[in-house]
């Protein structure tokens, strides 16, 4: 692959990274994991815009993220061991797709159908469980991505030494997290645990989509 698809796929990863900072800018007044239905359906009903923009920018991030991956499996094609871990990688973002479409369908649900939930508090309550839910499990999802993704960028040197290693840490971070996915969905705190991991991830793609797009794949 050339110089060009290498702009594509690095353009891509930089793209997600932007909008993971857009979503998650708009998202910060949201009410938290474990919030009442009232709590929910009231805030969407006052906050309608920063429902619908994440939602509206999702399949973006998701092209974005794919451009991304796509990248990294085709600088490893020279490497066999690179390359299982770039396919590992791979299947992990999959799952990320559908774990986040998950949570996007809720959330358009919730504003789709909120003249309705307002009257029923508890079927928004377990609406907003689902949602907390997806994402817990998610962070699973990322935490294999990262892992599989960095090892492939380390061997064929898109990544310095530091950032692989850091990825190690992150990502068990993220595992940790993903298995209270049942508490976050109650409003635990171990989605914190989960945030460190997050970061590393997004510093892994915004590091590695810069040198996808400085050289050809």
């Amino acid at each position: 692959m050339g110089g060009r698809l290498g702009r594509i796929s690095g353009g891509g990863g930089l793209l997600f990274v932007l909008l993971l900072v857009v979503d998650n800018a708009i998202r910060a007044g949201a009410p938290h994991f474990g919030a009442s239905g009232a709590s929910v359906t009231a805030y969407a009903e006052g906050h309608r815009t920063a429902m619908v923009v994440p939602i509206a920018l999702f399949p973006l991030g998701l092209i974005g993220l794919f451009a991304f991956t796509a990248g990294v499996v085709s600088a490893t094609r020279a490497d066999r061991n690179a390359r299982w871990w770039a396919q590992l990688g791979t299947l992990s973002v999959v799952t990320i797709a559908a774990l986040f479409s998950v949570v996007n369908l809720v959330e358009a649900a919730l504003v789709a159908d909120l003249h309705d939930l307002a009257s029923a508090p508890e079927v928004a309550s377990a609406m907003w469980a689902m949602d907390g839910a997806a994402f817990g499990l998610n962070l699973a999802a990322i935490a294999v991505a990262l892992l599989g993704l960095s090892r492939a960028a380390r061997a064929n040197g898109l990544v310095p030494a530091w950032l692989a290693g850091l990825a190690l840490p992150g990502a068990a971070c993220l595992l940790v997290a993903s298995v209270f996915a049942v508490p976050i969905a109650e409003g635990a705190a171990w989605l914190f645990v989960g945030l460190a991991g997050f970061l590393v991830w997004a510093l892994f793609v915004l590091i590695t989509g810069v040198a996808l797009a400085r050289r050809p794949v």
